[in-house]
């Protein structure tokens, strides 16, 4: 798609003018290029972050008896990172690695069951998210229950703003909380009013996150397509840049809520995969650049 990896497309052009409209365009493709690696280790550290942070969840969720669609709720963030992760390398080999006139079958097959596959992992933290919407009905209040105490001993956890704590006899009269008590429908777990009210929160951005990024996914896949077959320009593209920058305004104001609630790694999470698909976007920027370049030598070719 690009010529990144030909030494000569860092070179200076020759002539006083060339090089100095030039010299701007090299800065910045080394500039992305130290951001890549940068970002892209970033983003292997925090899917190891992600994993440490599930097996830990699953000690309070998962029992012996619990199914494979559990287990695969209770992984589905881990699981989420890993297949964008594998993503990134994949959409970063093909919009800047590859050369522009790359025409392998098989390699072309693999990235896009690569794609496909992903993907699938990614619309079940989707799904997770939007089950763990629809049982929020379904939370009970805890009738005849006024001390956490009195819960002691049942395997039960607290929940509140992403924090688990077991209510033993140890921990319950550290615990705080106020009002009523609720139990989850799916999860040994409980909380209070206002953590019932601040967990639909969470969950409902959780949920329209997955699918903001979803969409700039199916954005980015789009660009891809269209550029492989020389389209560069035009409204399609047009707006599939004034959606993206809507989207990622959306993702900005998720960032500003979890930074509120005191939930600083997921707005570093959140900044680190913004920069990527920027990254991935000025990949996309260079390829346009090429192809109009080539249009305008085969222009000037047949004038």
């Amino acid at each position: 798609m690009t010529t990144s990896l030909d030494p000569q497309s860092l070179e200076t052009p020759a002539g006083p003018s060339a090089q100095e409209n030039a010299r701007p365009r090299l800065s910045m493709q080394r500039t992305i290029l130290i951001l890549k690696w940068i970002v892209y280790p970033l983003l292997i550290l925090n899917f190891f972050y992600y994993l440490s942070d599930d097996l830990q969840t699953i000690q309070h969720t998962i029992s012996d008896e619990s199914s494979i669609r559990k287990w695969l709720n209770a992984l589905a963030p881990s699981l989420d990172q890993l297949s964008w992760v594998l993503l990134i390398f994949v959409y970063e080999i093909e919009t800047y690695w590859l050369e522009e006139d790359f025409d392998n079958k098989l390699v072309g097959f693999l990235m896009l069951a690569a794609k496909i596959v992903f993907v699938a992992f990614i619309c079940n933290t989707i799904y997770t998210y939007a089950f763990y919407v629809s049982e929020l009905p379904g939370m009970a209040e805890i009738e005849g229950i006024t001390d956490l105490c009195a819960l002691a001993g049942q395997d039960l956890s607290f929940y509140r703003n992403v924090v688990y704590t077991d209510i033993t006899a140890q921990t319950c009269s550290t615990i705080q909380y106020s009002g009523a008590l609720y139990s989850y429908p799916s999860d040994p777990l409980v909380t209070d009013a206002a953590g019932r009210i601040e967990d639909a929160q969470l969950r409902i951005i959780d949920l329209i996150e997955a699918c903001v990024w979803l969409i700039i996914l199916a954005l980015t896949e789009l660009s891809v397509r269209l550029q492989d077959r020389g389209i560069y320009k035009g409204a399609i593209l047009t707006w599939d840049k004034r959606a993206k920058v809507a989207l990622y305004f959306m993702l900005v104001l998720a960032c500003i809520y979890w930074g509120w609630k005191g939930h600083f790694v997921y707005v570093w999470d959140e900044a680190l995969w913004i920069l990527s698909f920027l990254v991935l976007d000025n990949n996309l920027s260079i390829w346009r650049d090429e192809l109009a370049e080539s249009d305008a030598g085969t222009q000037a070719a047949e004038a």
